[in-house]
């Protein structure tokens, strides 16, 4: 069985989530099997509502019957600059089988501490998505405690299956205030069985049984994949300020939590060394980390992206370093100064018997990167791989497969590849740098992954695109 998912993070800030599928063809037409079948979920965090600005929406469209009728999702009682839609994931948290959104609302004010966080979760049903409930560290049965500027909700990711009827939601809060130290991060499981709470955590580094020690502006928390890996992108390292650290631990849904790992550029098997401002770990999938920040070749901020493992494969001595880099082992593109190649992430595969993960492609976005003279214009490179589980013993490899992809019409600002996911529809790319913001969408034009074409795109339609809306600063592709 074939299951789709996204795995999607932004710089020092927003969501992750699972794995995408493989892509369907050009060819290809969704299921409609009701009329509430999500196709994109689009967040636009800096939508005015009425005079309060930065607010917040997210667009929702429909692959079925609401194909036309695009869902504005907003906040029953928004206030300016909560940032709602600053990152969006999907699941299924309240036990039945309409797929359900959360939002990330880390500008939300909480009791008088300003910027303390929230996120909403909208349940789905027969007539569309319906708000269900807002999320805060002053909610019953969220651990923690809400704190000015702690930003809960500046990330979120989410794992589970519809047929266990058990997601675990993982909120990042990257501001929290740990042990004195400021903006030292945190992060919150959220294990729904069944519809409800089960065995909720807090995690610092301050947690017992948590490697580390928490440092003032790590950021725990600042991105998030499932429930397998959180960055500290901002992580001192060997005396390197924002050299940037991942905590790789899973924690199931109720169960206990596997034995904790920080990684780092200085950790056995990790491709490049701790240097300041490299910020690892500002991106996430289950397989990747981005160095966003990492100079390649004298080109400063150029980025990078490197390989690592989570659970008991962290422990496996075959384990090689892999280190991508563009233009370098038959990757497109050239190291550009401030590219910032590897702020984004994404993983395309699929599951055997929904539960091994096999990927095949891995999406690199580099929103700074500069396209034919336009600065910050953005790219997305897809890189075709064999990654070995742990039930193969064949090594990693690059598969020759590879794809730069830019918007139709590069513009200056527009940061191509802020955002990516793997919607119904195919690959959606945001660059919300435009006016108002665009989301690009692609699909395979064959039955391999690669390459894919531009078949259409997105405007904003739950408002008036305006500048600094931020249409396609965040988005979602389907659950695992």
């Amino acid at each position: 069985m074939v299951t789709w998912g996204v795995a999607l993070s932004l710089p020092l800030a927003v969501a992750a989530a699972g794995p995408a599928a493989l892509l369907p063809s050009a060819a290809a037409k969704p299921r409609c099997e009701a009329s509430s079948q999500l196709d994109g979920v689009i967040g636009v965090p800096g939508e005015a509502i009425g005079k309060k600005r930065g607010a917040g929406v997210v667009e929702v469209r429909y692959s079925c019957l609401l194909t036309h009728q695009p869902q504005a999702l907003k906040l029953p009682k928004a206030h300016a600059h909560d940032g709602f839609g600053t990152s969006v994931v999907r699941g299924y948290f309240n036990a039945d089988d309409y797929e359900d959104v959360a939002v990330g609302v880390p500008g939300l004010d909480v009791k008088g501490h300003r910027d303390a966080g929230g996120v909403a979760l909208f349940y789905g049903s027969k007539k569309g998505l319906r708000f269900g409930k807002l999320l805060t560290q002053a909610s019953k049965g969220v651990p923690g405690a809400a704190s000015t500027g702690a930003r809960f909700g500046a990330a979120v990711g989410t794992e589970g299956y519809l047929g266990d009827h058990a997601y675990v939601l993982r909120v990042g809060a990257p501001g929290k205030k740990v042990s004195g130290h400021k903006n030292a991060g945190a992060f919150v499981d959220l294990p729904y069985v069944r519809g409800k709470l089960n065995h909720p955590r807090q995690v610092t580094l301050a947690t017992k049984g948590i490697p580390g020690s928490p440092g003032t502006g790590d950021r725990l928390g600042a991105s998030v994949v499932g429930s397998y890996a959180v960055g500290a992108p901002g992580r001192t390292v060997a005396g390197k300020a924002g050299a940037g650290a991942v905590l790789v631990s899973y924690f199931p849904g109720g169960g206990k939590p596997q034995k904790a790992t920080l990684l780092t550029q200085a950790s056995p098997g990790i491709a490049g060394e701790p240097t300041a401002g490299n910020h690892f770990g500002a991106a996430l999938t289950r397989r990747w980390v981005g160095v966003p920040g990492q100079a390649v070749n004298g080109a400063a901020g150029a980025g990078a992206v490197v390989r690592y493992y989570y659970g008991s494969w962290a422990d496996n001595p075959g384990f090689q370093p892999v280190e991508i880099v563009a233009g370098r082992d038959g990757v497109p593109g050239a190291p550009r100064a401030g590219a910032q190649f590897g702020a984004t992430l994404s993983e395309l595969g699929f599951y055997v018997d929904d539960t091994a993960w096999v990927p095949q492609d891995v999406l690199v976005g580099a929103p700074g990167d500069t396209i034919g003279g336009h600065g910050r214009a953005g790219s997305v490179t897809a890189i075709g791989v064999n990654e070995p589980t742990p039930d193969d013993d064949f090594p990693f490899s690059f598969t020759g497969q590879y794809q730069l992809l830019t918007a139709p019409t590069p513009a200056t600002g527009a940061a191509f590849g802020t955002s990516i996911a793997s919607p119904q529809s195919g690959l959606a790319i945001g660059a919300p740098g435009v006016h108002g913001g665009r989301v690009y969408l692609y699909r395979s034009s064959g039955p391999d992954q690669l390459p894919v074409v531009w078949q259409a795109t997105w405007k904003q339609q739950a408002g008036r695109p305006e500048t600094g809306d931020g249409f396609g600063s965040s988005s979602a592709g389907v659950s695992n």
